[in-house]
């Protein structure tokens, strides 16, 4: 079936409109000629009242009401065959739509009706054939809902009765909510004996939690506290996770500092795993001490090491409570560099060594190495160290940190420096660093060791120090699935431990981590954490501060260093003044002239 009863083509100059077999004029093709009284069957009869829609500007499709299309009533549509939008057209080509045609295409679906209008003159509808239909047929659709589709006068409306949507969309609907109902309960059914096998081990290890923290009337009471336990867990799973993480970056530090780059693939994915840049061209070394009066720059270092930047990369490692070793690796150009790390020298009030700049990871050693000499030679010593620029402060500082961590990673570091510039050593300063680490690695035994030894050569001395550490280094660290106890999210358990055991005379950081089944390294590392400051400087401050408020009541320097679990008063006094700048009889003297 053809959409079009014909088709023709309209001459408005000439005022001719050609068929497929004839030519006529427009009055005589619409059945407007005033001069006849009948016309051609293949005539059609438009009313001539809507001429003047051919005779307006614009390139829009004009549409006619006519009687005689097909034998029965229809529509004209007039195309001007001109883009023009501003001119009356000159040419147009028509086509006849009967209306029996539009009924089969729009008034065949039950519910819903259709309007054609134009220039808001109705000229079809699907209920009512022409456009003079009566209103009251589509008086059914008053309640509908109407969708319509306009274009430059022509106006198409769809009503849809609501009985449209209970016969149609409403089934659909509700066998989607049906089957969406079944999903869902099978989901529920599934989730249910999931939650039951899940909640069958926690509810064990529950019966077996002391009663006494288990306060619970309900089940949804203890659900709550099955909830902050799994929560506990997760975060400190987090927490371990971070604490890994920061622990692998550091052990590739230190094997980058000491100069054992390997430029094996595995090696470079290793770095690049634990987040270390090792493509940058420039790198240096940097020293700050004294990290709480350094005008800024620790804060500055540590926002910079937290940034991922485009050109530079900073990481550190810890050499003691106040004092941080970075490294630096940069894109930029040398000179820019230079004079950044210029103007960090000359920062006030700042404790800072600085070594040049190196090209390449493979001599990052250098530059630590320059670093190190650098502080040597500013008087980087600590009260009763040998005050010697060849003497290696920073090693044992490193070393007797990690003994106290049991941080294997810098002990390592530690070791190997002092071993690769052993040869480098006076006799006096071998002596002292033989020394220096046996009291670090063995305490009061140190003396034994060293008697027994008949040759104080540097390789005798390094075998010596080999000895040490896998003596009293562990072999590995305490693995996860060993743990006794698990660290507390809030660290309550930490604070509370420190807050009962802090002043017992064998108290040490070791035996804190043993309680919770981890190694010192692995708790401090979770501390800092937690906290922002290192585990050990903690103890040190809250110690100091229970000091001073047992100095402010009266007591004694050596009764408060016997309380507090000092070895001896001349030990406690050290701490005190290096936290305070003070010692403890003068903070106790001032204390009362202030009153």
């Amino acid at each position: 079936m053809s959409f079009f009863n014909s088709v023709s083509y309209y001459n408005c100059k000439e005022n001719i409109v050609f068929t497929y077999n004839s030519a006529k004029s427009l009055e005589e093709y619409l059945g407007w000629e005033t001069n006849r009284n009948s016309y051609p069957v293949a005539s059609l009869e438009a009313d001539f009242s809507q001429k003047y829609l051919l005779e307006q500007e614009g390139n829009q499709v004009r549409i006619l009401e006519a009687h005689n299309v097909g034998g029965g009533e229809g529509v004209v549509f007039a195309m001007p065959l001109e883009i023009d939008a501003n001119a009356v057209p000159k040419s147009y080509m028509i086509f006849t739509v009967p209306y029996t045609t539009l009924h089969k295409i729009f008034g065949e679906k039950e519910g819903i009706a259709y309007t054609l209008a134009y220039n808001e003159t109705p000229v079809y509808s699907s209920e009512g054939g022409r456009g003079n239909y009566d209103t009251h047929i589509l008086s059914v659709f008053l309640n509908a809902r109407t969708y319509s589709w306009q274009l430059d006068g022509l106006d198409i409306k769809w009503h849809l009765h609501p009985l449209y949507f209970l016969k149609t969309i409403v089934p659909e609907i509700t066998i989607q909510a049906i089957t969406t109902f079944i999903v869902l309960a099978a989901s529920l059914i599934i989730l249910l004996q999931y939650v039951h096998k899940s909640y069958e081990p926690i509810n064990q290890v529950l019966k077996r939690l002391p009663r006494q923290e288990l306060k619970k009337t309900n089940l949804a009471s203890e659900f709550q506290y099955i909830n902050f336990m799994l929560d506990d867990l997760t975060a400190n799973k987090e927490v371990l996770e971070q604490t890994n993480q920061e622990m692998r970056k550091e052990k590739y530090l230190y094997r980058i500092l000491s100069g054992q780059v390997k430029p094996e693939q595995d090696f470079v994915k290793k770095c690049l795993e634990a987040g270390i840049n090792i493509d940058r061209r420039w790198y240096a070394c940097i020293i700050l001490e004294d990290i709480k009066s350094s005008n800024g720059l620790y804060g500055t270092f540590s926002n910079a090491e937290k940034t991922k930047d485009r050109f530079s990369n900073f990481y550190s490692v810890e050499i003691n409570d106040n004092t941080v070793l970075y490294l630096m690796s940069s894109d930029l150009d040398r000179e820019t560099l230079e004079q950044r790390l210029q103007r960090l020298k000359e920062k006030e009030n700042a404790t800072v060594y600085i070594s040049q700049l190196v090209e390449g990871m493979e001599n990052v050693y250098r530059a630590y190495s320059a670093v190190r000499d650098a502080a040597a030679e500013n008087g980087y010593t600590k009260e009763g160290e040998e005050n010697q620029a060849e003497y290696p402060v920073l090693e044992l500082q490193f070393l007797k940190a990690a003994v106290e961590e049991e941080n294997i990673d810098k002990a390592e570091f530690s070791v190997n420096v002092l071993k690769e510039n052993m040869p480098n050593y006076s006799d006096a300063v071998r002596g002292a660093v033989l020394a220096g680490a046996g009291n670090i690695f063995c305490g009061d035994k140190a003396s034994d060791y060293i008697r027994e030894m008949t040759d104080f050569g540097a390789d005798s001395i390094c075998t010596e120090l080999d000895m040490w550490m896998k003596t009293y280094m562990p072999a590995e660290k305490i693995p996860s699935g060993n743990r006794k106890k698990v660290l507390a999210r809030n660290m309550h358990t930490i604070l509370k431990y420190i807050e009962d055991n802090a002043v017992l005379p064998d108290f040490t950081i070791k035996a804190m981590a043993a309680e919770f089944g981890t190694s010192a390294s692995n708790l401090g590392h979770q501390f800092k954490k937690a906290t922002g400051q290192t585990l050990s400087r903690f103890i040190d401050e809250w110690k100091i501060g229970k000091a001073e408020e047992m100095l402010l009541a009266g007591e004694s320097v050596s009764e408060v260093s016997r309380k507090l679990g000092y070895l001896s008063t001349p030990a406690f006094t050290e701490v005190f003044k290096r936290l305070r700048g003070i010692t403890p009889s003068n903070y106790k003297l001032k204390a009362k002239r202030e009153e």
